[in-house]
């Protein structure tokens, strides 16, 4: 038994302490260059969004303002957790680690707001409010996958069909392209006929006016 505690003890220090770091900070820098520094270039709008009222529906029913939505994912995101672990940070790595927390939450807003667009945009409407996450988020993409796959597994058992109709499509344009050539070189010859009969120059030249 405590060989098996060691072995993920081991499995725990490699999972929390190097890949889970990388791949948040990877996700994170990879969310800021596609969204061209999104926490940066709408600074200014989420100031002047948070200013705005509620308003109201139209059978007179009060919404959510920008501010208590914001208030409410702020209180998501902060908890015991980030109290206490701005504080071991600072015990453990010095007042250094303060500056690295500052580039960290700096670049990774691009994730939070990743985050919760897709969560406005796959959020369902319950029975008195929307409901949302990364597990309905997640649960779509898996699904549309899943879909995609049948839909890929359909095509490919119509394939022959598909090549056999593009196979009679190209033996019909050679055909025509064929035809084509023959009426050209039997237009060709006519020219060369009619001039050498005529004494005339009947070809244009090439950029003559016509």
């Amino acid at each position: 038994m405590e060989i098996l505690y060691r072995w993920i003890d081991g499995i725990n220090d490699v999972l929390w302490s190097y890949l889970l770091v990388a791949l948040l900070l990877g996700c994170a820098v990879w969310f800021t260059l596609r969204t061209r520094g999104v926490q940066f270039r709408m600074l200014g709008e989420m100031v002047r969004v948070l200013g705005e009222s509620a308003g109201s529906g139209p059978r007179g029913e009060k919404h959510v303002s920008s501010f208590q939505a914001f208030a409410v994912s702020l209180a998501s995101r902060v908890g015991t957790g980030n109290l206490a672990g701005v504080a071991t940070a600072i015990v453990v790595g010095g007042p250094g680690a303060v500056f690295w927390m500052w580039v960290i939450a700096l670049v990774g807003a691009a994730s939070a707001f990743v985050e919760s667009t897709l969560a406005q945009l796959y959020k369902r409407r319950g029975r008195d409010s929307f409901i949302g996450g990364p597990a309905y988020y997640i649960h779509d993409f898996m699904t549309k996958k899943k879909t995609l796959r049948e839909k890929h597994v359909r095509d490919s058992v119509s394939l022959p069909s598909d090549i056999e109709a593009l196979q009679a499509e190209i033996l019909r344009l050679k055909s025509e392209l064929t035809k084509a050539e023959i009426k050209a070189e039997a237009y060709d010859e006519m020219i060369n006929v009619a001039e050498s009969e005529l004494g005339i120059s009947i070809r244009k030249k090439s950029g003559a006016k016509q």
